[in-house]
């Protein structure tokens, strides 16, 4: 796989741009992967990372939008099942680049960009339990983005509530439950 990597970043650099050019952004299993196949999600990470590596910003921002799209049409609440099917390779990867052990990365615009998506469609990701767990273990988020987070979804409660009248306080039936699990 490493030398399909280097290959897309060498074509991209000598005039055949990653993401625009169909050979150089569609891997099949057919290639010489390493690997067998894997996620589109998972090798667009791979190549950022590469290009992070090899300081190559021309491919790093041609990759995040990839993986945008791929987030949208492959696991976006509004396809259903597939997103249930890839909620822990979508964990996973969160936790490689926006989780507490996560690589140091000299362009952070895709931890951003994911970390984006994430807080826009944490209602649905949520109800996930890989992404349950993986908030309660402490791994998908480190602390300066789980404060982020916090701050954005308290905007968010705040914002839904000065549109509505009713603010009243329903707590939970069940006292010691928690929306991590038991």
């Amino acid at each position: 796989m490493v030398s399909i990597l280097c290959s897309a970043m060498l074509m991209h650099m000598c005039g055949m741009p990653f993401g625009e050019h169909y050979i150089n952004s569609h891997f099949d299993c057919t290639d010489d992967c390493i690997e067998p196949c894997e996620h589109p999600l998972r090798r667009f990470l791979k190549v950022y990372m590469m290009a992070d590596r090899y300081d190559c910003p021309t491919i790093r921002r041609a990759v995040v939008p990839l993986v945008n799209e791929q987030l949208e049409e492959h696991i976006s609440p509004h396809v259903g099942d597939s997103f249930q099917d890839l909620s822990g390779e979508i964990v996973q990867i969160t936790a490689e680049l926006c989780g507490p052990d996560s690589s140091q990365l000299a362009d952070p615009f895709l931890r951003r960009s994911l970390f984006d998506w994430l807080a826009y469609n944490f209602d649905v990701c949520i109800q996930e339990p890989s992404f349950r767990s993986a908030i309660g273990q402490g791994i998908l988020l480190d602390a300066r983005l789980t404060a982020t987070l916090l701050l954005k979804l308290g905007k968010q409660i705040k914002d839904s509530r000065s549109h509505s009248r009713e603010r009243s306080f329903r707590p939970e039936s069940s006292i010691g439950s928690s929306i991590f699990g038991p």
